[in-house]
């Protein structure tokens, strides 16, 4: 209310004034205690003046601090809400590499005799999984054998696990594995590796998952272990490609 009153005096008393001296006889004028009214007018109309002025840029400054710091705000919330996605991204694919490590390592302690009848060490009953090497790259010896494994039913009621071996030391551990039925999540592990690193990798669709392991390398002493979680019978054959 003040400050519309402060306004409303701003504006108006010079217009009064200069009524006021139109109007006002020359006996008045003449009167020395006049000139000090004037002049003390023009004071009281200064103040006013310079008051308004101080309190816009007041006004001003509160209003540009408020949408700096809104804007402000603004980012960190967005940027805080990004780098949580990613670390929660991250931590996934951590937590799923863990879980298909646990569940081969327990498959290992409690069918040993299984593993030494798998189709990786007698080569019998092949499986219907087909490897294929990048166009203009050095042909290199893949072997895959696959088994059924404890599932996770948090990712899906069945589990299969492709073992990988090769002849050579490959570059990381990126391959691509695309299957005839659907499945609803995969990870990827260099066996006997302490850690691994990377990405890139993922679910591309339903039916085919990428293996962006970029360390360490997938060797013969190592092999590169996949594991697909689905809800079916099966996955149906695969197709298996190198990307590195």
């Amino acid at each position: 209310m003040l400050d519309l009153l402060i306004e409303f005096l701003a504006v108006i008393l010079p217009t009064l004034f200069a009524v006021g001296i139109e109007v006002v006889s020359k006996k008045i004028k003449d009167h020395r205690y006049w000139r000090f009214g004037v002049i003390a007018f023009g004071v009281v109309v200064s103040i006013l003046t310079g008051f308004q002025i101080w309190k816009a840029k007041e006004e001003a400054n509160a209003d540009r601090q408020g949408a700096i710091t809104e804007t402000s705000d603004r980012v960190s919330k967005s940027v805080s809400q990004s780098v949580s996605q990613q670390y929660a991204q991250t931590i996934n694919n951590l937590q799923l590499q863990i879980e298909s490590l646990k569940h081969q390592l327990d498959a290992e302690g409690k069918n040993v005799e299984a593993i030494k009848g798998s189709n990786l060490l007698t080569g019998k009953k092949p499986i219907p999984v087909e490897v294929t090497n990048p166009e203009g790259m050095p042909a290199r010896e893949i072997h895959v054998s696959a088994m059924f494994v404890e599932p996770n039913n948090q990712y899906g009621k069945r589990a299969k696990q492709f073992i990988l071996t090769t002849n050579r030391v490959m570059n990381g551990g990126r391959v691509r594995i695309t299957c005839q039925n659907k499945f609803t999540q995969a990870s990827a592990v260099i066996s006997g590796a302490n850690f691994s690193s990377g990405g890139g990798g993922g679910m591309q669709d339903d039916r085919t998952y990428v293996s962006g392991i970029a360390a360490p390398n997938w060797s013969p002493d190592f092999p590169l272990v996949l594991t697909l979680y689905f809800d079916e019978d099966d996955v149906g054959s695969c197709k298996i490609t190198p990307l590195s």
